[in-house]
């Protein structure tokens, strides 16, 4: 999961942890991975 400031995305990284699956979280969400990687581009799909 992933969103623009990170809050949604944490949420769902709380319900799949405690769900018992394996999931990871970037603090910032997508601002954060847009800054530190500005050429990045993502695709919708």
């Amino acid at each position: 999961m992933h969103c623009q400031s990170g809050f949604r995305s944490y949420l769902a990284h709380r319900v799949l942890d405690q769900a018992g699956l394996d999931s990871a979280m970037l603090s910032g969400g997508m601002l954060t991975l847009r800054a530190a990687l500005p050429d990045l581009v993502l695709e919708r799909g």
